[in-house]
């Protein structure tokens, strides 16, 4: 659970390695090249869906390589990380320096990230769809840490937490939202592109 300070405002919106939905990939192995080139540190995850989790709701349960913290440039393609045949390929954020904020389509997650933008003007950083609706938007983490996000700024939560004023009683409540980050923690995995 993370609370917002000013992510809007301090993240860095400068140029990281870029990719877009229509580059898809369809052999693993290649789209792991291309991140890899591109300054991505990759490995792929067996991905299932356990529909009997979260109350009958379902939820996707990721099973990555042992250790896949300790993955980097110069071993991520190796047979101790990289396997072709998984149906998942995922990017280590601590590694590659990355914060990703993840919208999720339910919960409120592409409101928010509408809302944002209106207030703040559209994030210059580089965005893909997610399979399931969402947006992942891609920020590098030590230009934000240049442009003024604290040091003991969060980078990895589930479900942000917001104040906000509630339409009935007008009292300021706490609401979580559909908004995720992953970033420079030892859990910092997400979903690229392709997958």
């Amino acid at each position: 659970m993370g609370r917002l300070t000013s992510y809007s405002i301090w993240l860095a919106t400068y140029k990281v390695p870029t990719f877009r939905s229509s580059d898809a990939i369809h052999d693993e192995g290649a789209a792991a090249r291309d991140l890899v080139a591109k300054g991505y540190v990759v490995f792929p995850a067996d991905t299932e869906w356990d529909s009997k989790a979260k109350g009958g709701k379902g939820r996707k349960e990721m099973k990555p390589p042992t250790k896949w913290q300790a993955s980097t440039l110069a071993n991520c393609l190796t047979n101790h990380f990289f396997q072709p045949h998984h149906n998942t390929l995922l990017i280590n954020t601590a590694a590659s320096g990355i914060l990703v904020l993840d919208f999720d389509l339910g919960d409120g997650g592409m409101e928010q990230l509408a809302i944002w933008e209106i207030e703040h003007g559209a994030f210059d950083a580089p965005r893909v769809r997610t399979g399931s609706g969402g947006v992942h938007i891609y920020f590098s983490h030590q230009r934000s840490l240049e442009s003024g996000l604290g040091a003991e700024t969060p980078t990895h939560f589930a479900k942000l937490e917001l104040r906000v004023r509630d339409p009935d009683s007008g009292k300021a409540v706490l609401k979580k939202v559909g908004v995720d980050m992953r970033g420079v923690s030892s859990n910092g995995m997400i979903a690229c592109p392709r997958s």
